[in-house]
């Protein structure tokens, strides 16, 4: 499943222009929204993005920060 199309109306972004996917992050230490940021970077890394370009790298340092803060996690 991929995690676009964006409606690009409602964030203003060209048409022309690409999208980069660089990782979803969380902003709350909650256990859940953790693995669920983790899950949605996953599929960002292993699920086509037809319609953005991927920065694996970047996905993959946001997946090395979020599995450091799920010790911590409530």
């Amino acid at each position: 499943m991929s995690l676009f199309p964006l409606d690009r109306n409602e964030t203003g972004a060209d048409e022309e222009a690409p999208v980069t996917l660089t990782g979803i992050e969380v902003s709350g230490g909650d256990r859940e929204q953790v693995l669920e940021a983790l899950r949605l970077n996953r599929q960002i890394l292993h699920e086509p993005q037809p319609e953005a370009e991927v920065d694996e790298a970047a996905v993959r340092r946001t997946i090395d920060r979020l599995l450091d803060r799920l010790p911590d996690a409530d």
